[in-house]
């Protein structure tokens, strides 16, 4: 009984250094070299009254629109960074070069595409709402 416990303990511990050591790549390891910083673009995809796709910032959907799943979610130009938007709607991606970038949605055949201004250490969500703060 006790050797099945501690082999838990041993799968849960080393679940929780992978899941650490995962984080440390994803925060230290946009730097991009040369001195590039990086940001982070996330937010929600709600497609609403006559196929009206919008870009949220705000997890709830408003009223008569629906999370979007399985949208492609990328950064015009670095076919590298990217996100696939969950069973919510909800995408992210990380190490975001700093400055304008072009967001491109891929919903079926539909496109749609909309600037955000990313800023290292920060989290710009859907269209253009920022939080955090500090570098990477």
């Amino acid at each position: 009984m006790f050797g099945k416990i501690g082999r838990i303990s041993h799968y849960a511990l080393l679940l929780s250094i992978l899941a650490g050591a995962a984080l440390l790549i994803a925060v230290t390891g946009c730097s991009g070299g040369d001195g590039v910083r990086t940001g982070t673009v996330a937010g929600w995809v709600f497609i609403g009254p006559d196929d009206y796709v919008m870009i949220s910032a705000d997890r709830t959907p408003p009223s008569g629109f629906t999370p979007v799943s399985g949208a492609r979610v990328e950064v015009e130009g670095y076919s590298n960074l990217f996100s696939v938007t969950d069973s919510n709607g909800r995408y992210t991606i990380p190490c975001v070069p700093s400055g304008l970038q072009t967001i491109v949605v891929t919903i079926g055949e539909r496109e749609l595409d909309f600037p955000v201004q990313v800023t290292a250490g920060q989290v710009v969500f859907g269209g253009g709402h920022v939080e955090g703060g500090g570098e990477l």
